[in-house]
């Protein structure tokens, strides 16, 4: 009876529903290598043409990125809304059980008990279910961002002779890079207009 009365608290609390969250741009889907003072100083003393991207402005900026994160919430919303009812609804139970508890023999009582436990062990792997789900469809969201930014950047770099595109992201360890050597805005124009002639 103890474990009961502590599993209707729990519920009465209120259900954590701990779904994945996707409005975070923090991502390490862009394959080339983060930039380092030391890969840019052993670039610059071998000759070598070398350029950076800014990996936050181009993932706040990128039309597919944006597109996906979006579908990302609203799937996301969705199963909120879903484990929420299923939880409203077991809260009921719960409720409705306290309330008439008394009445019921112990033999009821105890039954009902093992009904509800059962639905709340239910309504756990419920959530983690859906948990897992989005998971999934996060990583399949980067694995295709990864593989059509490297894509592109393979093409980019080869086609305007580049030696080195790294990629500059905050806290990477980099004090100071030469906003010369900064081509983002190009490589994002380059992907929304790529992005855009794939969706006509």
């Amino acid at each position: 009876m103890k474990n009961f009365k502590l599993a209707i608290n729990a519920l009465m609390v209120g259900a954590a529903f701990t779904l994945y969250s996707c409005n975070e741009p923090n991502t390490t889907a862009t394959t080339p290598t983060t930039v380092s003072s030391a890969n840019v100083q052993a670039a610059a003393g071998a000759g070598l043409r070398v350029a950076y991207v800014n990996t936050d402005t181009l993932l706040n900026n990128y039309s597919f990125f944006k597109e996906k994160q979006e579908v990302m919430a609203k799937k996301t919303e969705k199963y909120q809304k879903e484990f929420q009812n299923r939880a409203q609804g077991l809260q009921a139970e719960f409720k409705s059980y306290e309330n008439t508890r008394g009445s019921l023999t112990i033999n009821q009582a105890r039954s009902k008990e093992e009904e509800l436990m059962r639905k709340r062990e239910n309504l756990a792997q419920y959530e983690q279910s859906l948990n897992q789900s989005l998971a999934v469809e996060r990583n399949k969201m980067l694995g295709e961002l990864d593989s059509v930014v490297t894509n592109y950047m393979q093409n980019y770099g080869s086609t305007n002779s580049y030696d080195l595109v790294l990629t500059y992201t905050k806290g990477s360890g980099v004090l100071y890079a030469n906003p010369k050597m900064d081509i983002t805005n190009q490589v994002l124009e380059g992907l929304n207009a790529e992005f855009k002639s794939k969706k006509k």
